[in-house]
């Protein structure tokens, strides 16, 4: 397994050491916004500083508000979350959490998630280092601050739709 990779997915996915992105003790709000169906289904997403970190991505609705996120990496590692969308200001952030059994493990980090024209999904994350030290409710207050700040966020992913594979034919239709 290649460390790099594991090191930069381990970012979303809410590792217990987290170098580059914040890691929020609470989320930015509730979870009161309504699912974006433009979120849901199967992605393949791409890590931009290295094409060869691939993971595959399931986002489902669990309820009204939030999303079950699972991603896949190859062989064998998967690791599931929910998502939520909170207004900040002129936009929408996911508060992301991971789905796990280990006491302590809690916590969020900020995703600004944009889908294009041509459905591609693209994934930044509240950078530590933009928050120049700051931590609880100060760090949540420079995040709603400054949240149409591109410095604040740094790249996680590009991702793009899985299409279902079509049905085959049975032997002999024509």
């Amino acid at each position: 397994m290649n460390p790099r990779r594991s090191v930069r997915w381990s970012l979303l996915l809410l590792a217990p050491v987290v170098a580059a992105c914040y890691q929020s003790p609470q989320p930015l709000g509730p979870p009161a916004l309504a699912v974006d169906a433009a979120f849901i289904g199967r992605w393949t997403c791409v890590d931009p500083k290295d094409a060869k970190n691939v993971a595959s991505v399931t986002t489902v609705p669990f309820d009204a508000h939030q999303f079950y996120v699972e991603w896949r990496e190859e062989p064998d590692h998967v690791t599931r979350y929910r998502a939520f969308a909170t207004r900040v200001g002129a936009e929408t952030l996911w508060n992301v959490e991971e789905l796990d059994d280990k006491p302590g493990s809690g916590g969020f980090v900020f995703v600004k998630a944009r889908v294009a024209v041509d459905r591609t999904l693209s994934l930044s994350l509240v950078e530590e280092d933009a928050l120049h030290g700051l931590k609880g409710t100060a760090a949540l207050a420079e995040i709603r601050r400054r949240v149409g700040d591109a410095s604040l966020f740094g790249p996680f992913a590009t991702c793009a739709p899985t299409l279902a594979a079509a049905p085959s034919s049975p032997k002999g239709a024509r």
